[in-house]
């Protein structure tokens, strides 16, 4: 629950082998956009991983800084439950864009700007995203 927080879990700072931000991204639909995307946050480290809801763990659970998704492709199924957890947790879910993933009934069911989650500095890592991939992400229709 919002504001209740959750209980028995103290989330970890991902491990600093490497300068720069630990990211978790797709293993299976990684891109050139992705890749430039994850160049232009400065990641030290990427994390190559399935599953959208086994990238909000790694957030949640501190082995990653953020998950990030430039591209269409998860479902609201995929990211509802990882980002109430996280959300619990003081973090933050957007689009890449920077709206919030509307889950309303009449929306969508494709997270079509998208993916960006993160525990701590969601402004700032929305801001690196390219100014490229933000108008692309922009100009596709639901």
């Amino acid at each position: 629950m919002v504001g209740v927080g959750v209980f028995g879990h103290t989330p970890l700072s991902p491990p600093r082998a490497n300068p720069g931000l630990c990211i978790a991204v797709t293993r299976s639909h990684f891109n050139q956009v992705v890749q430039d995307t994850v160049q232009a946050i400065n990641a030290g480290h990427i994390l190559r991983e399935g599953g959208a809801g086994n990238k909000y763990l790694k957030v949640i659970e501190g082995h990653a800084d953020a998950y990030v998704y430039p591209t269409k492709g998860t479902k609201k199924w995929d990211t509802c439950a990882g980002e109430a957890i996280l959300r619990a947790l003081g973090g933050t879910t957007t689009d890449c864009v920077g709206r919030p993933i509307n889950y309303l009934p009449s929306q969508s069911y494709h997270n079509i700007w998208g993916v960006l989650a993160t525990l701590h500095g969601h402004q700032q890592l929305l801001e690196k995203i390219p100014k490229e991939t933000k108008e692309r992400l922009s100009s596709l229709q639901e």
